[in-house]
């Protein structure tokens, strides 16, 4: 396969960013005295910051709105994203091997475009890429692959030659379900989905280093 355009995930693929998030809902429900169940961060990662409020304050009967909700995790992570989040190890590498080749590539993220756009000014990277999809702006989360479709448009390239990179394993089932070739990256807060995703990805890496050796 000619690689000609790559559709990158964000959090927890490019940005070492998900052990923020999962501590924040952590914390959240431990001050409403409810415990974390097993499995929620799996749900919530394919959600935006209104989407995952809306779905805590449903499940949890809480009594704080889900704007509420969102407002104080988007003010939480407004700052870990401005100041503490970085890049994972070989992602700069990665990105500047691409950007030799002629090979595009965007991302397509979960995340609020108000709130993915800090880091990837303060990295250095947002002008690498070709364009920034969010589930917010497309109107779907990652259940369904319209956001890899839309990034089809913007790198003008066609699933034959095309690449999504993700870290989640329902994100990634459902892009290789439409029919895209699907490169899966570990991160420390999936990593009981380490076995599944190697069995579903076209192609899996421990870290971008490893990622790296398989573009020279």
């Amino acid at each position: 396969m000619k690689i000609k355009g790559v559709i990158f995930d964000l959090d927890g693929t490019l940005l070492d960013s998900m052990g923020y998030w999962k501590n924040l809902r952590m914390e959240y429900l431990k001050r409403k005295k409810i415990n974390f169940p097993p499995g929620l961060e799996h749900t919530l990662v394919k959600m935006g910051s209104m989407e995952s409020a809306q779905y805590l304050h449903m499940r949890f009967h809480l009594a704080d709105s889900a704007e509420d909700i969102k407002n104080e995790f988007d003010e939480e992570m407004t700052y870990r994203y401005e100041n503490c989040i970085r890049l994972k190890p070989g992602v700069l590498e990665v990105l500047q091997r691409l950007t030799d080749r002629d090979i595009k590539f965007c991302a397509a993220t979960a995340t609020d475009r108000a709130l993915i756009e800090k880091p990837l000014r303060r990295l250095g990277i947002y002008e690498m890429f070709a364009g920034i999809l969010t589930c917010q702006e497309v109107g779907f989360n990652k259940m369904h692959p319209n956001i890899w479709r839309e990034g089809l448009k913007i790198l003008d390239t066609t699933r034959d030659n095309t690449i999504v990179v993700e870290d989640n394993i329902q994100a990634s089932r459902t892009a290789k379900a439409d029919g895209f070739t699907v490169y899966a990256i570990y991160d420390e807060t999936s990593k009981d989905e380490k076995q599944m995703l190697q069995v579903l990805a076209d192609r899996y890496f421990n870290s971008f280093e490893e990622f790296l050796d398989d573009l020279k």
